[in-house]
């Protein structure tokens, strides 16, 4: 017996080795591949290769919950790879948005909208950015967080006032939160409470 179990453990021992060198040249072989840096043309290639994966996997008849979280994580990757001031970047992360929502990750896609609205704010596209604020506001309805669907929709409400919005932009985005009473009463509720700490005597 004790021959034996000495035999296996040679055996096993020899099988360890044999795949630990196997893996060592597999390692050996590989090259880390370069990082990548925003917005050059080999970052930007790459992106273009991500999104068109996307688009290609979007194409199916039909894709799982998980499915759309992994395309949304990947549309977020292809946008990271694009310089700060690339105007396909804030497409990209709508795009990305939509997916992680249609995979049923809200937060997530709450948080990618927020990053939107910061973005378009700095590129000087108030439309977008108040767009993106009341599509958070929404989501943050449906996941029950009134706080931050009253703040993040103040906040597009406030964009209404900049003048470089359209008297139709400004209608357009008042007109979004037309919805339903308790989204409406939050906003009107935040809008007092607001203006009452703007008047209040210090």
């Amino acid at each position: 017996m004790q021959n034996v179990r000495s035999s296996m453990g040679l055996i096993i021992s020899g099988v360890v080795v044999l795949f630990g060198l196997s893996v060592s040249a597999e390692l050996s072989g590989q090259q880390t591949p370069p990082t990548l840096v925003p917005g050059t043309p080999q970052a930007v290639d790459r992106s273009e290769r991500l999104i068109q994966d996307v688009w290609e996997k979007l194409e199916m008849a039909s894709a799982s919950a998980r499915e759309w979280r992994a395309m949304g994580r990947k549309i977020e990757r292809a946008a990271a790879l694009r310089g700060e001031e690339d105007p396909e970047v804030i497409g990209h992360l709508n795009m990305a948005a939509s997916l992680a929502y249609a995979g049923g990750d809200r937060r997530r896609a709450r948080r990618i909208l927020e990053e939107i609205s910061e973005r378009a704010q700095d590129q000087g596209d108030v439309m977008a950015s108040a767009d993106a604020l009341v599509r958070a506001a929404w989501i943050a309805m449906e996941l029950k967080d009134q706080s931050a669907a009253t703040h993040l929709s103040l906040k597009a409400l406030r964009l209404t006032r900049s003048p470089l919005l359209t008297p139709a932009q400004k209608d357009l985005i008042e007109g979004r939160f037309a919805g339903p009473p308790d989204m409406r009463t939050a906003l009107l509720a935040g809008e007092r409470a607001a203006q009452e700490a703007r008047h209040r005597p210090r």
